[in-house]
């Protein structure tokens, strides 16, 4: 007859596997977000004081580039 402590040690162990579990996908989402938010900053051009460097920029490869911010045309 087993006792209520080796009745109760399965389900410890299937709770750490859970969390193990629960912690490894959570810090994979999180690290592929942040990868991925990092190589898309780094690749677009930025506009700086109003000027922005397209010079190697392919538009069919990497896409429109956004305009954010307050433009003056002359």
């Amino acid at each position: 007859m087993e006792t209520s402590g080796q009745q109760l040690r399965p389900l410890i162990l299937r709770e750490q596997i859970l969390e193990k579990n629960c912690l490894f996908l959570m810090l994979t989402i999180l690290l592929t977000f942040i990868v991925g938010k990092s190589a898309i900053a780094r690749t677009r051009p930025v506009a700086v004081k109003g000027v922005m460097d397209m010079q190697g920029w392919n538009p069919a490869a990497g896409g429109m580039v956004n305009l954010d911010g307050e433009w003056e045309f002359y």
